[in-house]
């Protein structure tokens, strides 16, 4: 999970706000989502995780993902 969480907090301080999901959002191909749309995402997600005006701690972080379905699947290229 701190893995996980790290990958989510772009800017290192320990908390996954606002900037940073919108900055991991557009990696995973939210560029094509208009600057409304991606912050009617954000809020929504961030507001169903319960975080606070800052961001997500560590701890809430786990909290928010603990019943979700994720799945982590990493692919490791053969060498010849």
């Amino acid at each position: 999970m701190k893995h996980l969480f790290a990958m989510w907090d772009v800017n290192g301080d320990g908390i996954v706000c606002k900037e940073d999901l919108e900055l991991v959002m557009r990696q995973a191909g939210g560029s094509q989502l208009s600057e409304d749309e991606l912050s009617f995402v954000v809020d929504k997600v961030m507001g169903e995780c319960g975080a606070e005006e800052n961001g997500l701690t560590f701890k809430e972080f786990c909290q928010a993902l603990r019943d979700a379905p994720v799945e982590l699947y990493v692919e490791i290229p053969l060498m010849d």
